[in-house]
Parts: C-alpha cells; structure tokens; sequence
C-alpha cells in the first residue's frame, strides 16, 4: 500500500514510521514525491503529528546548505518556482502561475507568479524577492551552499510585481526548471534575509519569513523544530496537518528506541535493515512496505548541458522530485563527458512528500 504523510499522520490510533533505505536493500520503504491529493482516508485534517529523524541541519537558510537534513527543514516553509507534481512525472508550477516560456533563440526564460502571494509575516512576496533569491546564493557563495547549480543562470531580472526572466547560457536549457525545484530554488523574504551573508535561524523565524506549505513556530537547529501550517500559502502543495514536531536523534539506535515507547509518530532516516526488521516482528509495529531509494552525490562546479539522449547518469534535480530530464527540444545538445556532470542531490523524503511507510499501532 502506496500512501502520504499525510494520510497515514491520520489514520487514528496508529503511529507511523518510515525508514529510508537504499534501492539495493531487500525491503526499500521510502520513495519521493510531492504530495498526493487522497482525501479518502477520512480522518480529521487537523492533527499533529511528532517525527523523529537522525538528519544534520547545516543551515536553514538555503544559501548556506546543500544536504538532505537542512532541506528537509526547509521544502516545508519555503515556496519554489515549481515542484513536483505526485501525480505525474513533470515539474508543475508551485507558486509560478503558468509553465514558462522560451524567447525566440532559448536564452530567456519568462516566469510569471501567482497574483496575491504573500509570506507569513504579511510581506508580499514577488518578483523582486525571487531575483533576491536567485542572486544572493550566487552573491554568498557559500561552500555548503547549492550556488554551483545555478552555474548556467547568467542573470535574473524582475520585469515587474509578477514576472521573472532568467538569463540562460544554454539555449533552451533542459535542466533549467530542475534547478528552480533544487535546493537552489527556495524563495525568501528580501526584507528579512541579507543579501550577502547567511541569515541566523532565529532571525528567519522570528520575522516569520516563510511562504511555503507550513511555518516554523520554534526551533532549535539539531534538537526540534515545531511547525504549524500556513494558510496563506498558495502553491502545489498545501499542508493536510495542523502542526508537526520534529524531533532529532543522536544515533539510529536512539530513534528505534523512540519508536518502540511511542515518542514519535513518524521516523525516517536513519533505520538500518536490521532495525526495520526488527520493528517488523513487534505486535505494535505495522511495516508496510513499497518502492524506492537514494543514491547518494555531491553537487558539481561543472556547467550543464542539455541532452539528447539521457544517460544513466541523472542531471541536477531537485532531490524531494528525484527525476532526471526528459529534453525534447529538438535544439538539445549532445550531454558533456560523464565525467563533468553534476551528480544528483539526494532524494529527500519528508512530510511534504508523499511515500510508502511503517506504521505502528
């Protein structure tokens, strides 16, 4: 049985836990996915759910962090230009109000927002701050950061309250609207991060500067984090959970721990096989099980060129949709050597995902 986050936080009575395992283990838990829209479990949208987890967080503010644990954080309280769509194999407009389009000789592309957006402290938020945010993770640098996906994006330019045009280097660029989903993607608040250092956690949270499915309400970096949804939000994915709690956990034996005496209702990453194994033989314990994987990858300084013929080796890809390119353009150039790819980022499941998990009663 294939369900969500969402569906299995309320079917009552019942704790979940997912394990994160690679696709070359005998029972693969996880999959990614964006949020699938199944209301069919009948149960009260409005409850909170506690999750437990062995993920680092380098950073929250996406200019300075390039790793599954800090975007796990941060795919919840941040919008981006497209996301994945659960229902489908395409990237779909998340807050962008339309699919984009190509100038004449592919070295543009034009975005238009969603009118009316707006982030969790009142501010609007609109073409200025997605330029903002494209500009300072290129600006910042950061050597944890994802500035090396945006190598191909020349400039970006605010046409006005609604419209966005991203310079490109590669003409008719396959990848493009892949790293607009990337953990180079997220948009924040121009009024509250700087434009040429990090941003300190408690600053984005005490000005409240999210617009994506949930706000975070507390935090402490590698400790909890408390999450509550955010109505304003207008994107693909809007939050089925009133509140989360995230607990995080020194070591996988500790999380076992937790899930065994009921102190967390969800758990991923990390849980060896021996650890779901060994949950499966627990009367309380529940594992249901279906496909999916990691592969694990490091992000590249190599620029990206479009491909006619995809090979084995995935492009750069937002790591919550886990999908290479599909180019069709008939202007597709030949891909580079494997060996100056980019590798992909790791595929990060999370509560605004949907993927197959382990229940407990």
């Amino acid at each position: 049985m294939e369900t969500s986050y969402e569906r299995g936080f309320l079917l009552n009575s019942k704790k979940i836990l997912a394990a994160a395992v690679s696709v070359a283990a005998i029972a693969s838990l996880t999959a990614c996915g964006g949020v699938k829209d199944d209301t069919a479990a009948g149960a009260d949208s409005g409850n909170a759910i506690t999750i437990g987890t062995t993920d680092k967080i380098t950073s929250l503010d996406p200019a300075g962090s390039y790793d599954n644990g800090s975007y796990a954080v941060q795919i919840q309280v941040f919008p981006f230009l497209y996301a994945q769509d659960y229902n489908t194999s395409e990237l779909s407009p998340d807050i962008a109000a339309d699919d984009g389009t190509w100038n004449d000789d592919g070295t543009e592309f034009t975005v238009k927002l969603k009118d009316g957006l707006k982030f969790a402290n009142g501010n609007d938020l609109t073409a200025a701050d997605v330029k903002f945010s494209y500009d300072r993770i290129k600006k910042i640098n950061d050597p944890n950061g994802p500035s090396s996906l945006l190598a191909n994006v020349e400039s970006v330019t605010a046409k006005d309250d609604t419209t966005v045009v991203f310079k490109d280097s590669v003409p008719f660029d396959v990848t493009l609207k892949q790293v607009m989903s990337s953990p180079a993607g997220p948009i924040v608040d121009e009024d509250t991060f700087d434009a040429d250092k990090l941003t300190d956690a408690d600053t984005i949270v005490s000005k409240k500067a999210f617009a994506g499915p949930y706000t975070l309400t507390a935090f402490k970096i590698n400790e909890s984090a408390a999450y509550a949804k955010n109505d304003s939000y207008k994107g693909l994915t809007p939050a089925k959970n009133s509140a989360v709690q995230v607990k995080y956990f020194a070591d996988a034996s500790n999380l076992k721990m937790a899930v065994q005496q009921g102190q967390v209702d969800v758990a991923y990453r990390s849980l060896s096989p021996t650890d779901i194994e060994d949950l499966s033989k627990d009367s309380k314990v529940k594992v249901v099980k279906g496909p999916g994987g990691e592969s694990a990858s490091s992000p590249s300084t190599s620029r990206f060129s479009p491909t006619a013929n995809p090979s084995p080796t995935p492009m750069p890809t937002r790591p919550r949709p886990c999908a290479r390119p599909s180019p069709t353009s008939s202007t597709a150039k030949s891909s580079p050597p494997r060996s100056t790819r980019a590798p992909t980022p790791r595929c990060t499941p999370s509560f605004r995902t949907a993927w197959p998990v382990t229940m407990t009663r």
